[in-house]
């Protein structure tokens, strides 16, 4: 039975224990039932995935020491993914799941024309991409960064591709030989 994962992003490097907070040591003695003993994965959301064994199945504060310490390497390449997000949430949370689960390593809402919703309650996103880094076993979470103008985007260095399913439409920021010849779907 694989050993569940719990996420400890202040967890300092070189540590001997780790403390979880209360709502999830709460889920892990009162939910999973673990007990003093058992081992269990901590995930830091920067590539550290820590093997420890709970020592205090407190229910408030469960304490766990470190047993082995692993550096896991950031998936290659880094890819960033620029979203106007709509005004329906469930979309929006659905997106960022599957974002974090395909391994994607930014990802930078955008404000264009047509955005309805500029304020993003970025703590309630966050939440969601350490439950889908978590659930999907993986060990880097992926940067949310602040929403930003689509001109700015443009704007910077490296390459860029653009997607919509509008026919026969010619994309104005972007025009090579190669580019006139692709279909869009």
């Amino acid at each position: 039975m694989e050993l569940p994962v719990f996420y400890a992003g202040d967890m300092i490097s070189g540590a001997a224990a780790y403390t979880m907070d209360e709502p999830t040591s709460k889920y892990c003695v009162t939910v999973l039932r673990k007990a003093k003993g058992d081992k269990i994965l901590l995930a830091d959301g920067r590539g550290g995935k820590y093997t420890a064994e709970i020592t205090d199945d407190h229910r408030k504060k469960c304490v766990s020491a470190i047993l082995e310490t692993e550096r896991v390497p950031a998936p290659a390449p880094r890819l960033r993914i620029g979203i106007a997000f709509t005004k329906n949430a469930s979309r929006m949370e659905w997106f960022l799941e599957k974002a974090t689960e395909i391994g994607m390593s930014e990802i930078i809402p955008l404000i264009t024309r047509r955005t309805e919703k500029e304020n993003l309650k970025m703590e309630r996103l966050e939440s969601i991409l350490v439950s889908a880094m978590l659930q999907s076993r993986q060990w880097h979470l992926p940067k949310l960064h602040t929403p930003q103008p689509f001109e700015s985007l443009m704007a910077a260095e490296g390459q860029r591709f653009i997607a919509h399913c509008l026919p026969g439409e010619k994309n104005p920021f972007y025009r090579s030989p190669a580019r006139e010849k692709m279909r869009y779907c």
